[in-house]
């Protein structure tokens, strides 16, 4: 990298000398002071959506594939229990679909912290109250919101629902089936009406940008809302990516979850992957970025060896790249997310 850098001296006079690195910073993974725990209970789904990379999971060897209707989950307690044994600030669980098992509010509750207050690290008063406001946030395609459903989830403190859109009506009906936008944008309405926290996340490319920007324009400033791009498509050129960014930041509530717009709008972030976040998978292995293939632990590991397989991982993984070079965040972002090569932009 260093190399790289002294080649490029003609083009660095725009460079602030203080930041100029040679090679990665110290890590140190602090397990009491996670911000999340990604949870992937179950691979299953009740859609079959164009280009998903659940679907189609980079993890084929490990991808589960059971009918919905023949399985209750894939994790084991223990499994859970030792989850949520640790104190991150939330649990995020993804999918699949985590609605389409019974024994997901089993598994919530568990998260919750119905039988997790132990003291895992010999917590104070003050950790233990920070333990029991722990957040949970569940993505769902909202198809399973039901009466019932709410009725359950209501049992459930802390709760946040993130249900998934592709744009506006014609794009997600194109990628998700026939009538699945009105079926969402009426769980948004019943999850309200039960005073639950819900937000829409909304997958971005070029392919349908112009449908993003359609959905903002009719509930941009209505309902919460959060951006990421597609894994499973180019990045976008910047001068769009700079008017997306623009756009999100422009409405009272929506975020981009990346850390190249956290930087664009003035805060110092870098992907927390491996540093302030590890991910579960179905079979319980565990892997640093949520989207990544590489198993660093198995669920139930000792904390001494998965925190410093999260390190080896990270060091591994952190570089600043060619196309960030000249950016004065690069030593704060370290190039973003190398999976939706966001860096390029």
């Amino acid at each position: 990298m260093f190399e790289v850098f002294l080649k490029k001296q003609n083009i660095a006079e725009a460079l602030d000398s203080e930041w100029v690195i040679s090679k990665p910073e110290h890590v140190d993974v602090n397990l009491k002071n996670l911000e999340t725990i990604i949870i992937f209970p179950y691979n299953e789904c009740n859609l079959a959506c164009r280009m998903c990379p659940v679907k189609n999971p980079i993890r084929v060897e490990r991808a589960f594939s059971a009918d919905p209707e023949e399985f209750e989950t894939h994790l084991t307690e223990e499994q859970v229990e030792w989850i949520a044994s640790f104190s991150p600030r939330s649990f995020t669980v993804l999918g699949g679909e985590p609605l389409i098992s019974p024994t997901t509010p089993r598994i919530l509750e568990k998260l919750q912290g119905e039988s997790g207050i132990n003291e895992r690290y010999n917590k104070s008063l003050d950790d233990l109250f920070d333990l029991l406001n722990r957040n949970i946030v569940m993505y769902t395609n909202g198809l399973l919101i039901t009466k019932e459903t709410i009725d359950i989830l209501l049992t459930l403190e802390r709760l946040s629902v993130v249900l998934s859109l592709e744009g506006d009506r014609d794009y997600t009906d194109y990628m998700r089936g026939r009538g699945v936008f009105d079926r969402v944008m009426r769980a948004v309405e019943m999850l309200r009406e039960a005073n639950i926290s819900v937000s829409v996340r909304v997958g971005y490319s070029m392919e349908n940008i112009s449908s993003v920007y359609s959905l903002i324009r009719k509930i941009g400033n209505e309902i919460p809302m959060e951006f990421s791009p597609r894994i499973d498509r180019p990045p976008m050129p910047r001068d769009e990516m700079r008017k997306l960014y623009y756009i999100v930041a422009s409405l009272k509530s929506a975020d981009i979850l990346q850390p190249s717009y956290k930087n664009f709008v003035g805060l110092n972030r870098r992907c927390p992957a491996g540093i302030k976040r590890f991910t579960v998978h179905p079979d319980g292995s565990i892997t640093a970025c949520q989207w990544g293939s590489e198993v660093v632990a198995m669920a139930g590991d000792d904390d001494d060896f998965l925190k410093a397989s999260l390190e080896r991982w990270v060091l591994r993984n952190t570089r600043i790249e060619l196309e960030c070079i000249g950016c004065k965040k690069a030593a704060v972002c370290y190039s973003s997310c190398r999976v939706s090569r966001d860096y390029k932009q």
